[in-house]
């Protein structure tokens, strides 16, 4: 049996029940008159060749071929049909529109399909749309449908003879792309078992594309677990002393790294005895720790601060500033040298002096030779790359995951993009923003103020937006703003990247993460309230402040993780990785739409902005070198849409009405002019659990 013939065999079954409602419907509506009014009147002149002018009702109704019903029933929705979806409860589904229309496409290509065939991806979703729509008039014909659909999926290769059938089973968890029609094949379980497409690299290929730059993640955790660093200082110390394949090498490296951070490194409870030591010792003592620096230009000289030491306004040499002007942008973490030199009579000298400086983390990355070697990777070596620079192991988890996880590193590498997370606890929402990155600050819930985020008015100072890449908000549901105008000033921020606070207008270029934890059943939340119920009360409903978010990654699709989930394979220095991340804010990719696909005009300029901003995000992280295909922009794309398309399935849940209501997250293929949609999953599969039960 060919792909095509089960096409066929489901618009069989699909047309009764379809058929039965659809003229049912317009029966009521138009009454005696109906065949004339509603469809003669309705149809163009090729589509009702053939059809009978009168006659018996069940000879009219036998006359109408799946094509017509599908044609009638967009006709007639927004007087007839769309009414009743409106209905509590529902007659019918706001999608059933448009899976009639995408299996419209799919009955003109059956018909014509000559010695072609459908491929196994297209006939298993266009089953499974037909299930969708089928569900409203016959749930079991729907199921029987989508047996068809589940038996198409899991087939393979031996369905036919075809050579280009897909080689890989439909993941439960996936976006399925056809040139037919888009949409998330529903989430069936949790389950990550479908680990398919397994990545592993030689480890002298990277090493001699990034010589310096990769490390064996193993070690970090080893070094880890003894000592409260941040990953990014511990794998540059790595990268110097342990960066070879040679076990006794990386052994006596280990050592030197762990002998450097118990000698070095001190804790910020040990402060007091750490400068006791530094004026005991009066020359040469060394330690590790995070550098600041400002100029104090009252007296026209530059002043060190240290994060654990305690210390500040201590004078630094100009050289060292100008050697390392990140001192001056947030600090960074070095090994510092002092001498200590008390001079009674002049109590204004401070006795600390910093005589040697040296940075530990990337003092430079070259950029164009990261991208140019991007070329010597495929598409799933490089995801996993990327996935196992942030500690992840891409094998132990399912190509969904897998996309979702670089979902999270999109605020690394694009400017005032707005992403929230809402998931289950032990997934690591926050760890790429406290661990990986030294760019990025992480905010515990309620401790932020307008002053510390935006502008303080006493210092004259600019906040945290302006002084960091990423400002990330912890435990969303404990943030309190005490300032009345914090919610206002952050919308305009989240709005335009720029605000004003005592009459000064500032901007800043940082991405703003939202994560937390979902304590309920995701369905559960759906049929309540909506997916930002976790946020304070206020905020969970203010749609003005909600639909500035760009993104909303289903963090309940993610699995807690486990040691498994950790990587020991090699992947980039974390600082590294950090650094490559800040020099790519500053390319965009947001028209590589425009190359293959066109979205709806019904988008609005919101929707629009998003989705170009997730999509040049994600080529950033994938594509850094602009080299893409079609269908590596298609992935993108639907990937971009599904985020955002999610805000606006929860806004239309907390505000129904016109104003969310109109945009329809389709493209349409500029080369073959076919239209696809992207939906969201959840929303999916709660619609078909509606419709079981």
């Amino acid at each position: 049996m060919s792909y095509n013939d089960y096409i066929v065999k489901g618009f069989n079954k699909l047309l009764p029940p379809v058929s039965g409602y659809v003229t049912r419907v317009l029966k009521e509506q138009f009454g005696d008159s109906w065949w004339n009014e509603a469809v003669l009147n309705k149809l163009s002149d090729k589509n009702k060749r053939d059809l009978p002018e009168y006659g018996e009702e069940s000879y009219l109704i036998s006359k109408l071929d799946i094509q017509r019903i599908f044609i009638l029933l967009d006709v007639h929705w927004n007087e007839v049909f769309g009414p009743r979806a409106n209905m509590k409860p529902p007659e019918l589904e706001w999608n059933c529109r448009t899976w009639s229309k995408e299996l419209l496409d799919v009955r003109n290509k059956s018909a014509h399909i000559g010695l072609n065939d459908f491929a196994q991806q297209e006939t298993a979703r266009a089953l499974e749309t037909m299930s969708l729509l089928c569900r409203s008039f016959s749930s079991d014909i729907a199921s029987e449908i989508n047996n068809l659909s589940e038996e198409i999926r899991w087939m393979g290769r031996d369905v036919t003879k075809r050579e280009d059938v897909a080689s890989e089973p439909i993941s439960d968890n996936v976006v399925i792309a056809t040139d037919l029609g888009v949409k998330p094949i529903p989430r069936m379980s949790t389950s990550s078992s479908d680990h398919s497409g397994s990545v592993s690299m030689d480890s002298d290929r990277l090493t001699g594309c990034f010589e310096g730059c990769i490390v064996r993640k193993d070690l970090t955790k080893k070094i880890k677990e003894g000592a409260n660093v941040p990953i990014f200082v511990l794998e540059y110390l790595l990268g110097m002393y342990c960066s070879s394949d040679d076990e006794d090498e990386i052994q006596e490296g280990l050592d030197i790294v762990k002998d450097k951070l118990s000698r070095l490194y001190i804790r910020p409870d040990e402060s007091e005895l750490v400068k006791s030591k530094i004026r005991e010792a009066g020359d040469g003592y060394s330690i590790i720790d995070k550098v600041s620096v400002s100029l104090n230009y009252k007296k026209d000289y530059y002043e060190a601060s240290f994060l654990s030491l305690g210390l500040k306004g201590v004078p630094i040499e100009r050289d060292m500033v100008v050697d390392n002007p990140r001192l001056l942008s947030g600090g960074i973490w070095c090994i510092i040298t002092f001498d200590y030199s008390y001079i009674g009579d002049d109590k204004t000298l401070n006795p600390f002096k910093i005589t040697r400086l040296t940075p530990i983390q990337m003092p430079f990355v070259d950029v164009d030779d990261y991208i140019s070697s991007r070329s010597n990777f495929t598409k799933d070596e490089w995801i996993a790359l990327m996935l196992r620079s942030v500690g992840i192991e891409p094998n132990s988890i399912d190509r969904r995951t897998r996309m979702l996880l670089m979902g999270r590193m999109m605020a690394l590498v694009e400017n005032n993009i707005n992403i929230c997370e809402l998931g289950p606890r032990s997934t690591g929402k926050s760890h790429i923003f406290k661990e990986i990155s030294p760019s990025s600050i992480l905010v515990s819930g309620g401790q932020a103020t307008v002053a510390s985020l935006f502008y303080n008015l006493s210092t004259h100072m600019p906040g945290l937006v302006c002084n960091w890449d990423v400002v990330a908000f912890d435990e969303v549901a404990e943030i309190k703003f005490k300032d009345n105008d914090a919610i206002a000033i952050l919308k305009d921020y989240m709005a335009s990247g720029s605000f004003s606070r005592g009459g000064e207008h500032l901007e800043g270029k940082a991405s703003m993460v939202f994560v937390g934890n979902v304590n309920e059943k995701i369905d559960t939340l759906l049929l309540q309230a909506s997916l930002f119920k976790p946020f304070p009360e206020g905020m969970n409903e203010d749609t003005a402040f909600l639909d500035r978010f760009h993104c909303y990654i289903p963090g309940w699709e993610i699995e807690p993780f486990s040691p498994k989930t950790f990587t020991d394979d090699y992947g980039f220095i974390c600082d590294y990785f950090a650094e490559i991340a800040r020099e790519l804010r500053k390319t965009q990719f947001s028209n590589v739409i425009d190359r293959y696909f066109r979205l709806d005009d019904s988008l609005r300029q919101r929707d629009i902005t998003a989705i170009r901003k997730i999509t040049s995000a994600m080529m950033k992280l994938i594509y850094p070198d602009g080299n893409v295909d079609k269908e590596g922009v298609r992935e993108i794309l639907e990937f971009a849409m599904e985020m955002r398309s999610r805000v606006k399935e929860q806004l239309k849940r907390i505000q129904p009405g016109e104003e969310f209501e109109g945009a329809r997250f389709i493209y349409y293929d500029l080369e073959t002019g076919e239209s696809n949609e992207v939906l969201v999953p959840e929303c999916v599969q709660l619609s078909i659990k509606q419709g079981v039960e």
